[in-house]
């Protein structure tokens, strides 16, 4: 389950994931009759893990603000991952270090492109 900040940003969300596949497995995503998720209703995954978290203060949410929400633009799913805001240190080795620990896929390729800012990096994998 995922809580959206507002009634604005469940339907995209719905529209984009809704009947889409993911793992072999056809996703149905529909809003749920909860109003809220209750962080006191959490319980521990198997790897010891909370089944809650709150992403709202990170400083790597994008939909914090709607001005910042207003930046980003909606991709449809796909195969291929954009990711940014990641260590200066990542590689397509580390990656598939990554998957080869988590026991997942390897992506077919990787692509970090070189770096403005300094302090992050940002690429696709497929």
């Amino acid at each position: 389950m995922v809580e959206m900040a507002d009634g604005y940003a469940v339907d995209p969300a719905i529209t984009h994931l809704n009947n889409n596949f993911m793992f072999g497995q056809k996703l149905k995503v529909c809003v749920s009759k909860q109003p809220a998720i209750t962080p006191g209703q959490s319980h521990g995954l198997e790897d010891g893990s909370s089944s809650y978290k709150d992403f709202s203060e990170s400083r790597s949410n994008q939909f914090s603000t709607p001005e910042q929400a207003a930046k980003n633009r909606i991709q449809h799913p796909s195969n291929v991952l954009y990711f940014f805001i990641a260590p200066l240190e990542g590689t397509g080795e580390n990656f598939s270090e990554v998957c080869d620990e988590l026991g997942v896929k390897r992506p077919s390729s990787v692509k970090v492109f070189s770096g403005k800012s300094g302090c992050s990096s940002a690429g696709m994998l497929e």
